[in-house]
């Protein structure tokens, strides 16, 4: 499958689907916290974003939790400096339970390639008037 590809300087929405080792959807409800984190090809942290509010971390929108499925939103001022080449996400999942003093903690793939940074020769420019 062909990343889609990005401009630099171009915002960008990205849909995330949690599923089991079976392809399960997950209800996100299920999970007590959700956070993704966005790199570029050089392993650059550019973006984070949390089911929860958490300090450093932008929100991630959860629509209807039982298509296992939440939106992020990476905005142009971060794709402007992001490094051409693929970008990645890596998801962690944190399931509450009551049996345990902590918590079970479940990262996904690191390596989910999600979309590809290509140079732009406006570089984000906003107004052509």
């Amino acid at each position: 499958m062909a990343l889609a590809q990005i401009l630099k300087g171009t915002d960008i929405e990205i849909t995330v689907t949690i599923k089991d080792s079976a392809g399960t959807v997950i209800d996100l409800d299920t999970f007590a916290g959700i956070i993704a984190i966005v790199t570029d090809c050089t392993n650059r942290t550019v973006a984070q974003f949390s089911k929860a509010t958490l300090t450093d971390f932008d929100d991630m929108t959860i629509t209807t939790p039982s298509t296992g499925q939440f939106l992020i939103k990476v905005q142009s001022a971060v794709t402007i400096d992001m490094e051409v080449g693929k970008a990645f996400v890596e998801v962690k999942t944190q399931e509450a339970n009551a049996g345990y003093t902590n918590s079970t903690f479940h990262s996904g793939d690191k390596t989910l390639a999600i979309f590809e940074i290509i140079e732009s020769k406006t570089k984000g420019t906003t107004s052509l008037t």
